[in-house]
């Protein structure tokens, strides 16, 4: 293929190659005046709503149609129409590109987009065929993207822009910021065979071809009236993500309502600590601050969790890894995410890092240690607490400062409440409030035991209380073999790649922090003792599988993770769970120019092996926590954004768009506590009318001890003899 360039009077003109032998010259747009806007990353790391602002008033005030940018020949679907329901990865759009894309695009899409381009979609509410009969409502809402190789691995600002939009702020409710880098637009994008855009020339006016066409049915078309009447247009009321994530949504059951005063036969009774008002608690900051994107300067081992959110959560576009049952009597239909995401996000190793048990316990830990009236002694011992606590409840930020610090810095428990994203520590803060998050686990790797030595006794000696070993920045385990996984899009948008490691199925994984050994700091001389014993428990079980064949094997994953759903009033049952582990844009999305070829974005769906990251055992009153001190935060009657200003996160979630997470993971633990933990049985040994003699027993259903983990747990049975 050749390429001319014509020079005439100090204008360069790129000719199009087909073109060349036809009659219609080339447009001229493509070098018109850029805009002036500045590099969003120059903005980073902690003012890029002022960016956000800035891109607000330029495409408001049509800025780029007075540049005369190139644009598409019209409005286009990206998507099929059906049943009045668009099912497009964008509303109807019209698309208009700057200088630096259409030269990009004009050199046949060769090297990669130099920084400052943009790429602008108009959208509107679809079908394009409706503007037929009447143009469109002016233009109220943008999705944008601007290449900028030094704010993130991707190299793109991304943005959805709208009329009457909230600049991204971390005010309740704390949504996901609608602008900035590192955001879940990859999810798609990262399929495109080249730098993260699908865009092409046959879009654009005055360049020969025909942008994609895609199924639409008249469902869209006025239903005929007894009186003539003027056809409203259909509009976008809301941002682009929830009206394309509400296709199929199901009903949910309402919250319990939240008791308006204190129960006072409670604080009688608990009454060594008197109430404190809202307004005088320490609040963790909310998770908006826990964004720590890949870098552009190189993988990192550690990510916050939102970096994979965007393709390991459920979405109701195509009911990918979500389920729903039938509608209920009370009109409520039963759902349920089984994402890896969705399920993590309100585990106990979500909730990890702003678990308000784990800090009222080191909160007394350091209370004591306050008492030991040395100074040097006092403060060795509060950084050797605090390490060790933060190994696994803040782990990623403790990793993280250890890489930063030569593999061995000191955290302290108030750089989880650093928000000032200038401040050198913020990562560490924010990377610890994520808790024991994707990137920690998945890149756990079994210990390399030197010769000669048994695996069981160097692990114990090296790798408990947190102290796991990772493997390679760039490469993340999985449990998928190699052959049946893809790589390119992870690897684009993080620049790390999915690897097969059966490791991750072990339950000695596990074992890092479920076998805990702590200071006694209140012995003399300082001591340890093994507080948790959990994974010592199951190898000493009938369940363990690391010695010998056992036939009656289960790991912990086999557990906690498992491949099979119920709820706990048995309305919603799935015996085994077949879903894709994650969703791209593959062939199973409407059809796009310059996709990656289909084997290196396909992912596939798994008719086993898919297990849910559920993570429980019976601590319902940390969930319960969260969820008590939820303020209503509503947008409407029916729309409603609960959030925790006290622990910082918003109920709601962002991609399936629902509030139900929080109350299914409850109800999980409630459905494992009645079929997995353990069964009870009474046996009435003698009986008169004064006395009963009865016989109790409980048999253990777990791995372990039953109640298992930190000492101060306890399961209370409770007998009731009834007249």
């Amino acid at each position: 293929m050749f390429w001319f360039l014509l020079v005439a009077a100090g204008t360069t003109l790129f000719c199009y190659p087909s073109i060349l032998s036809g009659q219609t010259p080339v447009p001229d747009c493509s070098e018109r005046t850029k805009d002036d806007l500045p590099l969003p990353s120059t903005f980073l790391p902690g003012r890029l709503p002022e960016f956000q602002k800035i891109l607000t008033g330029f495409l408001q005030r049509g800025d780029y149609l007075k540049l005369n940018w190139c644009g598409d020949k019209g409005l286009r679907d990206t998507g099929p129409f059906i049943n009045k329901a668009s099912y497009g990865v964008h509303p109807t759009v019209k698309i208009y590109y700057s200088p630096e894309i259409m030269r990009w695009l004009i050199d046949g899409r060769d090297g990669t987009v130099p920084d400052g381009a943009m790429i602008i979609k108009e959208q509107y509410a679809p079908p394009a065929a409706q503007y037929q009969i009447k143009p469109p409502l002016p233009v109220s809402d943008w999705t944008i993207m601007i290449k900028d190789s030094k704010g993130s691995k991707d190299g793109w600002y991304w943005a959805e822009i709208w009329e009457g939009q909230n600049i991204d702020n971390n005010d309740p409710p704390y949504n996901i910021p609608n602008a900035g880098f590192g955001l879940y637009c990859s999810r798609c994008h990262a399929s495109a065979e080249k730098d993260h855009t699908f865009v092409s020339l046959s879009n654009i006016k005055g360049f020969p071809g025909q942008p994609l066409s895609y199924f639409v049915d008249f469902s869209w078309v006025p239903q005929p009236s007894p009186t003539p009447a003027t056809r409203p247009l259909a509009k976008l009321t809301v941002s682009h993500h929830d009206e394309m994530s509400l296709l199929s949504s199901a009903k949910e059951p309402a919250a319990p309502p939240a008791p308006s005063t204190l129960n006072p036969a409670f604080v009688k009774f608990y009454n060594s600590i008197a109430p404190v008002p809202p307004a005088d608690v320490q609040k963790l900051p909310p998770e908006t601050y826990d964004h720590i994107v890949a870098d552009y300067l190189g993988p990192q081992h550690f990510l916050t969790s939102d970096a994979c959110m965007g393709c390991h959560s459920a979405i109701y576009y195509g009911n990918a890894m979500v389920y729903t049952g039938k509608p209920q009597p009370d009109g409520t239909t039963p759902l349920m995410n089984v994402s890896p995401f969705g399920e993590w996000r309100w585990s106990p190793m979500g909730l990890a890092g702003r678990d308000p048990i784990f800090y009222a316990q080191l909160d007394s830990e350091l209370a004591y240690l306050k008492t030991i009236k040395d100074i040097a002694t006092r403060e060795k011992l509060k950084r050797e607490v605090v390490n060790t606590c933060f190994r696994c409840h803040g782990v990623m930020g403790k990793r993280q400062l250890d890489l930063d610090h030569g593999g061995n810095g000191d955290f302290e428990r108030d750089l989880v409440y650093v928000t000032d994203k200038n401040d050198s520590n913020f990562k560490y803060g924010a990377l610890a409030r994520d808790g024991v998050s994707c990137t920690a686990c998945h890149h756990t790797v079994e210990d390399k035991t030197p010769p000669g030595v048994p695996p069981l006794k160097y692990f114990l000696e090296n790798s408990i209380t947190g102290n796991f070993q990772t493997g390679k920045a760039d490469e993340l385990s999985g449990p998928f073999e190699d052959n049946v996984i893809v790589t390119d899009p992870m690897n684009s948008t993080m620049g790390i790649k999915p690897k097969h490691d059966a490791f991750i199925k072990a339950s000695r994984m596990c074992g890092s922090c479920h076998t805990i050994n702590l200071p006694v700091v209140d012995q003399k001389p300082v001591g340890h003792n093994l507080e948790q014993l959990t994974y010592l428990e199951w190898v000493n079980s009938g369940y363990q599988n690391e010695f010998g064949n056992n036939s009656r094997a289960q790991t912990c994953q086999d557990c906690h993770m498992p491949g099979k759903y119920s709820n706990a009033a048995g309305t919603l049952t799935v015996p085994l769970i077949q879903q894709p582990i994650a969703t791209v844009q593959d062939d199973q999305y409407p059809a796009v120019e310059y996709r990656l070829d289909q084997a290196k974005v396909q992912v596939r769906f798994r008719d086993s092996g898919f297990v849910r990251h559920q993570f429980q055992g019976l601590n319902i009153f940390l969930l319960e926590m969260f969820s008590e001190f939820m303020k209503d935060y509503k947008t409407s009657p029916d729309k409603n954004f609960p959030y925790n200003d006290v622990l910082g996160v918003r109920q709601n979630d962002y991609m399936l768009t629902v509030n139900a997470d929080l109350p299914n993971a409850i109800d999980a633990f409630v459905e494992q506590a009645q079929n997995t933990t353990a069964s009870i049985a009474v046996t009435p040994i003698s009986t008169d009318k004064d006395k009963l003699v009865a016989n109790v027993t409980v048999t253990n259903k777990t791995g372990h001890r039953f109640p298992s983990g930190v000492g101060f747990r306890r399961a209370f049975i409770e007998f009731e003899a009834i007249d």
